[in-house]
């Protein structure tokens, strides 16, 4: 029995399913699924690369119009640099302020119980399983704010598209999640030196 590579199926979108009689009829009945539900991924085309049909779109502009598409450009980058800065020096100061208030609690049940050493460590893992607890509910809220993010950034940089990973609720939840967790002593996020 003869099998279909990867490359050969795609050539088989359209084919009916009668005629695969080497493929399961799991692969065939997934490709029906995907293939008659609209896509959630798409494309992007954000690049302007200077061919035939742009040059021939710019001819037809003025001068100012032209300068002002490139300098809308760069003012959207300025405001995304400003943005990522404000919300990383947010990010930072909760950070300090929430390791603070931790230390400083931990702290003052070590002096007041002296004799032992429990109580203050109980404080301490209570502070950071609730900061945890807490950033664990931002990304429950967002399930798209969980992980690094990268890998879908790099996936938006180069064209596609995906669904609910570009919002401000989005980011609200990752800043929140990474604001806690790295509060709650998980190494991840940013590191505290």
């Amino acid at each position: 029995m003869a099998s279909l590579r990867n490359d050969e199926w795609r050539d088989y979108d359209d084919v009916d399913e009668n005629s695969f009689t080497e493929i399961s009829p799991l692969l065939v009945s997934q490709k029906r699924e995907q293939l008659s539900s609209p896509s959630i991924i798409e494309s992007l085309d954000y690049d302007r690369c200077p061919n035939e049909p742009y040059m021939a779109f710019i001819s037809t502009k003025t001068k100012s119009l032209v300068r002002w598409l490139n300098l809308k450009d760069w003012i959207m980058f300025g405001v995304i640099g400003i943005t990522t800065g404000v919300v990383a020096f947010a990010i930072d100061m909760g950070v300090k302020y929430l390791s603070e208030a931790k230390f400083h609690t931990t702290f003052s049940f070590v002096s007041e119980y002296s004799d032992t050493i429990m109580v203050p460590m109980m404080i301490y893992v209570a502070f950071s399983l609730l900061y945890c607890l807490i950033a664990a509910a931002a990304v429950a809220v967002t399930p798209e704010a969980a992980g690094s993010g990268i890998p879908e950034i790099k996936c938006y940089l180069n064209g596609i598209r995906l669904p609910k990973v570009v919002r401000i609720k989005t980011l609200a939840c990752k800043a929140f999640g990474v604001l806690f967790s790295v509060a709650g002593g998980t190494s991840d996020g940013i590191s505290i030196v």
